[in-house]
C-alpha cells in the first residue's frame, strides 16, 4: 500500500514537465536512537538505521511539500535491568516502512536562491514489517501483560527536523518523531499504551 502511494505521487510530479521543473529528488541516510513509552525502560539505548528516498516540490519561494519512502530500525533496549516481581520490560526490535507526508520551510538561502537551512514537518504513516521484540516478564502467571505479537500493523507518528547544507548535494538533517498511535492491540481500556518515539541523524543527498 505505502509502495503504490508513493509511486503514484513521484509519478504524478516526473512526468508532468511544467511541474517536474520545481521538483526534486533526493535519498536519505540517517542513524537514529529509539524509546518506547510503556516499556518499562529508560533511556534512548536502541540504535538503529532509516534510509529513504524523497522528493519535494517548491511551490512558493520558501516553501516545499515533501513526499518521504523510508524503511527503519525501531525499538528499545535493557542495559541488564533488574526486573521486579510480577513486573516486566519489553525490549523492542521492530522493522518499519513509512510513507512521510511534510512540509518544508526555507530558513536560509543563499544568494542564487538555494537553500541552506529548512525546517521540515508532517505526518508519518507506518506498517510493521517485522516483529522481534523479547518480553521479560517476572512471574509465574501464566497471562501475559502485554501481547507484544500481537501489535497494530498501521500507526501513525508525527516528525520535525531542521536540515543544513553542508555541500553542493548535501545536507545534515537531524529529526524527532513522536508516535501518535498506541501499539497495543488490547482494547482494553486499563491495558498499557505503547508509543514509540525516536530522534534520527544523518545525510541527505540530492539527486
Amino acid at each position: 500500500m505505502l509502495k503504490i502511494i508513493t509511486m503514484i505521487c513521484f509519478l504524478i510530479f516526473a512526468t508532468n514537465e511544467s511541474i517536474g521543473q520545481k521538483f526534486d529528488f533526493g535519498l536519505s541516510s540517517r542513524m537514529l536512537v529509539s524509546q518506547v513509552d510503556g516499556d518499562n525502560l529508560t533511556g534512548f539505548r536502541k540504535l538503529g538505521y532509516e534510509v529513504g528516498v524523497l522528493g519535494g516540490y517548491s511551490f512558493r519561494d520558501r516553501s516545499s511539500l515533501i513526499v518521504r519512502q523510508s524503511f527503519s530500525n525501531i525499538g528499545s533496549k535493557s542495559s541488564g535491568i533488574t526486573v521486579d516481581k510480577d513486573d516486566y520490560v519489553i525490549e523492542f526490535d521492530l522493522f518499519i516502512a513509512s510513507l512521510d507526508l511534510g512540509y518544508s520551510f526555507t530558513l536560509l538561502s543563499d544568494w542564487e536562491e538555494v537553500s541552506l537551512l529548512n525546517l521540515t514537518t508532517g505526518i508519518k504513516f507506518q506498517r510493521i514489517i517485522s516483529n522481534n521484540s523479547i518480553l521479560t516478564y517476572n512471574s509465574f502467571r501464566e497471562d501475559l501483560p502485554i501481547d507484544i505479537n500481537n501489535l497494530k500493523s498501521w500507526s501513525q507518528s508525527v516528525f520535525i527536523g531542521i536540515s543544513k547544507r553542508i555541500s553542493k548535494r548535501f545536507l545534515a538533517n537531524l529529526e524527532y518523531n513522536q508516535g501518535l498511535t498506541d501499539l497495543n492491540n488490547d482494547e482494553d481500556l486499563f491495558s498499557k499504551k505503547l508509543k514509540p518515539y525516536y530522534f534520527s541523524f544523518g545525510l541527505q543527498f540530492d539527486l
